[in-house]
């Protein structure tokens, strides 16, 4: 794992779960960017690469991946893939979202909710656990918030623990919407606000006023005759629009 030192994160996975739990001959583990792979051989544990070693992260190379990934494990394997969060949830990785369930059954999501949990990088990255693919109803995704938390949740992989400290959410597949997997999309919270929303006819500010960026106003400008024509950050307040001079 030499290549991985300045990775604290991947260097303790490998260490404290990998060849702590389980042994491994060479032909068992694959470690992506580490390792070359052995003609026609399987593998029964593979790790992928570091998300943030690349400067361009698309769904693409991640699509790739998956492929490659498939093609080389294991009947029984499992797979560690390591990806920025935002391909749970972006429009424009929703191509990989569809591959990723086409092509695995999915153990569990992890997203890390860790502020500035490396010193390089400010990105959020995600745990996505891949088994052979088989009819799945129902998607189990945690939360974890901690570096204790990361460190239970690979119990519960490698040990078939259950841990109920971490902040589970089982995501039904057929109320996944707009194929999003993110798990904070699926919180209890966000959805009874989501619901209590519908009940109000919503509408896209931009269908409601021209959205100007970097523009010079003169202050005479902010309220007339009790209308509001120039709306600013400070004038949304409670809900409610404000219409005070600067």
């Amino acid at each position: 794992m030499k290549e991985y030192e300045n990775f604290g994160l991947l260097n303790h996975i490998f260490e404290n779960y990998i060849k702590k739990h389980h042994i491994f001959d060479k032909t068992d583990l694959y470690i992506e960017g580490e390792m070359d792979v052995e003609v026609d051989i399987k593998y029964r544990l593979i790790l992928s690469d570091f998300p943030f070693k690349y400067r361009k992260l698309t769904s693409s190379i991640y699509i790739e991946k998956l492929l490659f990934f498939k093609e080389i494990l294991e009947s029984e394997g499992l797979v560690i893939l390591i990806i920025p969060s935002n391909l749970l949830f972006s429009k424009a990785s929703e191509n990989f979202r569809t591959d990723l369930q086409h092509l695995f059954y999915i153990e569990a999501i992890a997203s890390v909710s860790i502020p500035n949990y490396f010193n390089f990088s400010f990105v959020s990255f995600s745990f996505i656990i891949l088994k052979e693919a088989i009819k799945q109803n129902i998607i189990n995704s945690f939360i974890l918030n901690s570096q204790e938390e990361i460190d239970l949740f690979f119990k519960n992989i490698f040990n078939g623990l259950v841990n109920s400290s971490l902040l589970r959410i089982s995501i039904s597949k057929d109320k996944i919407e707009n194929n999003i997997l993110d798990p904070n999309y699926y919180q209890e919270e966000y959805l009874e606000i989501e619901k209590e929303l519908s009940n109000y006819q919503l509408k896209k500010l931009g269908d409601l006023a021209e959205l100007l960026r970097g523009m010079r106003y003169r202050r005479e400008i902010l309220v007339e005759e009790g209308e509001i024509n120039f709306i600013r950050v400070r004038n949304l307040q409670n809900n409610k629009i404000f219409g005070k001079g600067a």
